[in-house]
């Protein structure tokens, strides 16, 4: 009975083996971590748009990047609000859509092949170069989405020329589809020829010569190359009219200028290239086993890892059949063929623009193309190299995909953390500035934030201290001066400098001069920064792009009182209150010389056991006491900040000094003593 029923599941797996495969490794890489994650890259814009504005806005938004776009985040906006784990779910169920487009795809191509099919399709479900699944938002609508209409156009058309009979509107559907895919992005255009390529593989069996082989595949392809060149005529049109502001091609200005340079820099990029996404990516999975046993996250990943490995065994090695003959040389051998030409095409539309690929965020991205190529030549290597042990080609697979969920799930814990960060950033900011003037810029050298820019953090901004602003007026930009500064968001440091930029569909106006800058590190408190309290003495050892900056900070931006900065629902509640939190709060009070909060935000520190991470972080309450002639309490402050020869020391005598300038003659006399027990040099 026992041996009955085991053979019914076993039969009902085998049934529905990819199914049950596909989705358990894309929750397993993509899906763990969901509640934990947030918005990241332009995801932060997108999502604002859609909130601020509704789901038309993107019909503007996209008129002069990428019009065709527009319907696909029309219609997925639409359907989805603005919470990070709905866009999360709706991108595994995309990639997972993709999965099954391929597989189905390939299938058509080649009917006898299924496993080996399932085995590429399963690769591209979690493959791990992308490492931007989690931008979720912008990514599904953006490529994914487009991708997978042209593989189903690849199916379509396949099924097509495999059988005369088909009517005619399995053409036209095909078209439809190759127009979804190519005219919203230029990702995939080159992609497209793959078809005759593709119609010379299914036409192979066929006895006829050579030339009417040719003629035929050109007949077949005929239509889907019509909706190519038609794309190409408007790329053409559209790039060089006044409306197109993005990318450009730069590549044959190259070629003109330097024929020879230009081929020998090119080949050899190529074959960097294709060495990283057919070889390297893969291989890189497993320096997993590198990282180090005593993080949490490691035992995780190895635990995933191990059960991805007991998984595969049963689906795979144990209930996978398979018939010895069926797969040889041959189909391998086309499948390394095509694999490459797929990675060399996927190439051409980054090299175009001068983008170069990367595994590193942010031009992973550009690997999409290159993914269907990489995953079809993995297994052809796999099928050829390992040619009729199916045993071991087995153990490679299953090897393979275990460490590639464990990679993608290694990524999926840095956007946690990210994201994490994220939230720390915004809570600081809103504790530090409760509200902001209207057309503030928001200035830092840089942010300790992987997955997010200036840019996108501008939208975020937004959103917080003017929720309620539906109009096309930004109030709020957020600038990094180490990679802006004499670009046309800083133009240069003169305060008097007028900006005027488009975001999008909106427009930011404001002055260099009406800005608050501050600093942000990654373990600490965010501190805003200005000519009197935290000013250069006081961060004379940070980047020169933050402190060249400081003179632009006006606290007067700054506002305890009026419209109160209120985070989106999907940050969070706020955070238990740390000695950040009473830190900034008394540079806040500080800033309008309420000495007596400062002391009781003091007391309560104590009371909670927090103390500084930075002697500098003191400062606040030692004035504070100062001011208030506690000395006493003022001297146990002084006690707690450890000297630095280097710069501490010029940090504390600096605040000692402009103290002095502003207290009665007891006090002065007090604070004396002190400068002279330090050693600091005293100013008149």
């Amino acid at each position: 009975m026992m041996n009955k029923l085991f053979k019914t599941i076993s039969s009902k797996i085998n049934k529905y083996n990819f199914f049950i495969q596909v989705i358990v490794l894309s929750f397993l890489s993509f899906g763990l971590l969901i509640y934990w994650l947030g918005f990241y890259y332009d995801d932060w814009p997108f999502a604002w748009f859609a909130y601020r504005f509704g789901p038309l806005e993107f019909i503007k938004a996209f008129s002069y990047v990428r019009p065709f776009l527009a319907p696909f985040f029309i219609l997925t906006t639409s359907l989805f609000d603005s919470q990070p784990w709905a866009w999360h779910v709706f991108g595994i169920f995309i990639r997972i859509a993709l999965a099954f487009s391929v597989r189905w795809m390939l299938c058509q191509v080649w009917p006898h092949n299924e496993r080996e099919n399932s085995w590429v399709a399963l690769l591209i479900a979690i493959f791990p170069g992308f490492g931007q699944q989690w931008v979720s938002l912008t990514h599904t609508n953006q490529e994914l989405m487009p991708h997978i209409f042209q593989i189903l156009s690849f199916g379509w058309m396949i099924r097509a020329a495999r059988d005369p009979s088909q009517p005619r509107i399995t053409t036209f559907v095909g078209m439809i589809l190759a127009f979804l895919g190519i005219f919203p992005t230029e990702y995939f255009i080159s992609l497209e020829l793959l078809r005759p390529i593709f119609l010379w593989v299914i036409t192979a069996n066929e006895n006829q010569r050579i030339n009417n082989r040719i003629r035929k595949v050109f007949q077949l392809w005929l239509p889907y190359l019509s909706v190519l060149v038609l794309n190409i005529i408007w790329l053409f049109w559209y790039q060089n009219s006044s409306s197109y502001h993005s990318y450009r091609i730069i590549s044959v200005k190259s070629f003109f200028e330097n024929p020879a340079s230009f081929l020998i820099e090119n080949l050899e990029e190529f074959i960097r290239s294709l060495w990283l996404v057919g070889i390297e990516i893969w291989t890189s999975v497993f320096n997993l086993i590198k990282n180090p046993l005593g993080a949490i996250s490691t035992y995780l990943i190895f635990g995933i890892v191990t059960i991805c490995l007991i998984f595969l065994w049963f689906m795979i090695y144990k209930n996978e059949a398979f018939d010895k003959k069926t797969s040889g040389d041959q189909w391998a051998i086309r499948a390394m063929i095509l694999g490459i030409l797929g990675m060399i095409l996927g190439k051409l539309p980054s090299w175009a623009i001068g983008l170069p690929i990367s595994t590193q965020f942010p031009y992973d991205r550009l690997l999409l193309p290159m993914m269907f190529g990489s995953c079809l030549f993995v297994v052809g290597c796999i099928k050829y190299f390992i040619s009729y042990r199916y045993k071991k080609q087995q153990i490679i697979i299953i090897l393979l995909f275990s460490f590639a969920v464990g990679m993608n799930f290694y990524t999926a814990n840095t956007y946690r953390r990210d994201w994490e960060q994220q939230k720390d950033f915004f809570w600081q900011l809103i504790w530090r500035i409760p509200s902001l003037k209207k057309d503030t810029i928001l200035i830092t050298h840089e942010l300790p934030l992987k997955y997010v820019t200036d840019n996108s953090l501008s939208a975020a901004l937004n959103w917080i201290y003017n929720p309620s602003n539906y109009t096309h007026d930004m109030n709020y930009m957020l600038v990094y001066s180490k990679a802006r500064l004499g670009g046309p968001w800083l133009p240069d440091l003169d305060p008097d400098t007028v900006i005027k930029r488009s975001y999008r569909t909106l427009i930011f106006s404001g002055q260099v001069g009406k800005a608050v800058v501050f600093y942000y590190p990654v373990d600490g408190c965010l501190r805003v920064l200005d000519e009197v309290y935290n000013n250069k003495e006081a961060f004379q050892d940070k980047d020169y792009m933050l402190t060249d900056t400081i003179h632009l900070s006006d606290m007067s931006r700054i506002e305890s009182e009026g419209s109160q900065a209120i985070p989106p629902r999907f940050i969070g509640k706020e955070p238990s209150h740390n000695w950040c939190y009473y830190l900034l709060k008394a540079e806040l009070a500080r800033q309008y010389q309420n000495w007596e909060k400062i002391i009781g935000l003091f007391y309560s520190t104590e009371e909670l056991g927090y103390s500084a991470e930075l002697p500098s972080e003191y400062m606040v309450f030692l004035e504070a006491f100062i001011q208030l002639g506690y000395f006493e309490k003022a001297e146990e402050i002084l006690s707690k900040i450890e000297i630095d020869s280097t710069h501490s020391d010029s940090s504390l005598c600096y605040t000692l000094n402009r103290i002095k300038s502003n207290i009665d003659m007891e006090s002065v006399n007090q604070v004396e003593t002190w400068m002279d027990k330090i050693g600091c040099y005293q100013s008149n």
